[in-house]
């Protein structure tokens, strides 16, 4: 399928065998090879979509407004082609399809106003556009307004505060949502 292959194309500056079965380790050092930057992005992604195991960080984390120079990966993309073959049947592009489930997330009957925020920090992180961000930020607002109790109030007063902290220091103006 064309995101498979995509996805192996965009991983390409790795020089893994991909498609081998079992674990491979993948170091990135975005210092000296600013290019492994773009598969540290497909790297993350990955790993939101995939089955555990199938793209792991063993050094590195992502954070709002922070970024590793350096990561090491643990991939198992062989061992889980299947998987990524039906991430094929969702979309053609795996931003196409982590786009679509945080949708899926933040509009379904269970959608709570912690998982919409979560939902809006993944947006944050993976995707960057504030687009996607500033739509599901709108609707944590519409979730929060129907809540009729305060059992996930601690949870998202965290993620509200971690947002905000973000916003006011990347961005020049508050979103209208937050």
């Amino acid at each position: 399928p064309p995101l498979a292959r995509d996805v192996h194309d965009r991983l390409a500056p790795l020089e893994l065998k991909l498609q081998q079965r079992g674990v491979q380790r993948a170091l990135l050092d975005m210092n000296s090879r600013p290019e492994l930057g773009a598969c540290s992005d497909v790297l993350w992604m990955l790993r939101r979509l995939m089955p555990h195991g199938a793209a792991r960080p063993i050094m590195g984390e992502r954070k709002l407004g922070e970024r590793s120079i350096q990561e090491s990966w643990d991939l198992a993309l062989g061992t889980h082609q299947r998987a990524l073959i039906e991430l094929g049947y969702e979309g053609v592009s795996i931003e196409q399809v982590l786009e679509q489930r945080l949708r899926r997330d933040a509009y379904g009957p269970r959608a709570t106003t912690a998982g919409v925020l979560a939902a809006v920090e993944d947006a944050t992180l993976y995707l960057g556009g504030r687009r996607l961000a500033d739509e599901l930020g709108a609707r944590a607002l519409e979730v929060l307004a129907a809540e009729r109790t305060v059992d996930g109030a601690p949870e998202v007063l965290r993620r509200v505060r971690g947002l905000l902290a973000y916003y006011r220091t990347a961005e020049p103006v508050l979103p209208p949502w937050v």
